[in-house]
């Protein structure tokens, strides 16, 4: 089912207006959309450096929040964004509040790469990079309930990725 309204974010009946936090929007480097499943998305570029500096933010980032806010970092190099931004949406819809749900969306992430024209190495390098440093993040901050089931499904999927990263 396509999203009806184009402007829109994650989730196809929330308007964008009405879930971009105010002091977020001068941290908006691009507004662009990504098909997934037959639903078009609409996500958000955040521009990490700037917000960095007034926000305690991974350095890089894709993420889905729970009033269905779509966003990446702008590091987060662009040739990737599709995988990643279907994995947070796959975790979001599919799997919230499941253990080990980043995993299970990592697996199809995978899967989803191999259709690609990507290098399969290479790929897996740069996700092995951003789970170590989603890790170190958490680890290193006080967290509560929610982010320690974060951690712990951040942790699964790093180790995962070790893992196919040796058969390679």
């Amino acid at each position: 089912m396509k999203d009806p309204n184009p402007n829109t974010i994650g989730n196809p009946i929330v308007k964008i207006e009405t879930i971009i936090p105010s002091w977020a929007k001068q941290y908006i480097e691009e507004i662009r959309e990504l098909g997934h499943d037959g639903i078009t998305y609409t996500y958000l570029i955040i521009k990490e450096d700037e917000l960095g500096k007034v926000a305690n933010v991974p350095k890089t980032f894709a993420s889905y929040s729970k009033e269905g806010l779509i966003s990446v970092s702008s590091n987060y190099p662009e040739q990737y964004r599709e995988l990643g931004l279907a994995h947070e949406i796959r975790e979001h819809n599919e799997h919230k509040g499941e253990k080990g749900c980043c995993l299970v969306c990592l697996k199809s992430e995978l899967q989803d790469l191999e259709k690609t024209e990507l290098n399969k190495k290479e790929y897996i390098q740069f996700r092995l990079e951003f789970f170590n440093d989603l890790v170190s993040f958490y680890e290193g901050k006080s967290r509560d309930e929610g982010e320690d089931s974060l951690l712990e499904n951040l942790v699964l999927s790093r180790d995962y990725l070790i893992e196919v990263l040796n058969t390679l």
